[in-house]
């Protein structure tokens, strides 16, 4: 004999789509902001309004300055941010920009790779083989010497930058597969 349960029934209902039903464009909360997909975002720390995709960031040797490196899906280039102040303080537009940023030793120079991107001649630029991506960027401040990843070319590119406005590309390093970064270390 099969006994059922008065209290107890079964639904058969045909699956529903709630697709979208819950999502809600990105807004902010108390102390960050909540995402579509539920997720809460609290960074830590003052934003600091800069451009889409930062790169790298490099300090200058003073402390002053910060500047940071964008490449994304607005215009490239550089924000200058007052270190004090916690504030941009100048914009620069550039062609292109991917990773590279060091500073000489005395902070008076500041070294950006071009990216993929051809400079007019009167820029100060290290003249880089055709299909080229300058990438990297490391400086040997004491003998003057920029190390460059060229992606594209599977090499380090050596710069002498010694004079300013003369840079002198002293040979290519072979490397391995598109480097995008150039350290230097002591010995």
């Amino acid at each position: 004999m099969l006994r059922t349960n008065p209290g107890l029934f079964l639904v058969l209902a045909p699956p529903l789509v709630l697709e979208n039903a819950f999502a809600q464009a990105p807004h902010p909360i108390n102390g960050g902001y909540s995402l579509p997909n539920g997720w809460r975002i609290t960074p830590v720390g003052k934003a600091i309004d800069t451009e889409d995709l930062i790169l790298n960031l490099s300090g200058s040797p003073d402390g002053k300055v910060v500047i940071e490196q964008h490449g994304g899906f607005n215009p490239h280039g550089l924000t200058v941010i007052d270190t004090a102040t916690e504030m941009p303080v100048q914009r620069i537009g550039l062609k292109s920009a991917w990773l590279g940023l060091a500073w000489s030793h005395d902070g008076s120079k500041f070294y950006v790779s071009g990216g993929n991107a051809s400079y007019p001649p009167n820029a100060t630029v290290a003249p880089a083989p055709a299909g080229s991506t300058p990438n990297g960027l490391a400086l040997d401040a004491k003998n003057n010497m920029l190390f460059m990843a060229n992606a594209d070319n599977n090499c380090i590119e050596v710069v002498n930058v010694r004079e300013e406005g003369e840079s002198q590309v002293m040979g290519f390093i072979p490397s391995g597969w598109y480097p995008a970064r150039s350290t230097l270390r002591r010995r």
